[in-house]
């Protein structure tokens, strides 16, 4: 499929199923940040999947009470707490295991955030059958800090 269309073409976009797998240790600062970037995508075909790793902070509580006041669709979404800590390996591992068949696995930090509400549009429009992987990067936000001598 050519993406995009030529114009006057009939051809639909995909719409391909996507999950977020988010790994969390002691991530209450970004929480917010991290779930709002995800939950204000404009393509709404996807799940998350939460996994908070024996964080000693209040990460658990806070992702949840954010995907509460959101009303984010309970069949959509599955957030857990470790025990103990499992580290992110084991528990992508877990996610990936448990999830939809042939759903696109799109992995976040619990300190991360996309930069668009468009992520998922783009990948999507990107993701046909000759695609099987993509990789994502990071862009360094700086803020000026002004010193004075007094």
């Amino acid at each position: 499929m050519r993406w995009p269309p030529r114009k006057g073409s009939k051809v639909q976009p995909r719409s391909n199923h996507f999950t977020f797998i988010i790994t969390s240790y002691n991530c209450e600062k970004y929480v917010e940040k991290n779930l709002n970037s995800i939950l204000s995508q404009s393509y709404d075909n996807y799940d998350i999947v939460y996994v908070d790793d024996a964080s000693t902070d209040y990460t658990f509580e806070k992702a949840k009470q954010i995907l509460e006041e959101k009303k984010f669709a309970s069949d959509r979404l599955n957030i857990t707490r470790n025990s103990f800590n499992k580290g992110k390996m084991e528990n992508v591992y877990n996610a990936v295991k448990k999830s939809k068949e042939n759903t696109i696995i799109v992995i976040v930090d619990g300190d991360d955030w996309l930069i668009s509400e468009r992520v998922l549009t783009l990948l999507n429009n990107v993701y046909d059958d000759n695609v099987w992987m993509t990789n994502g990067s990071y862009r360094v936000q700086y803020t000026m800090h002004y010193f004075f001598n007094s």
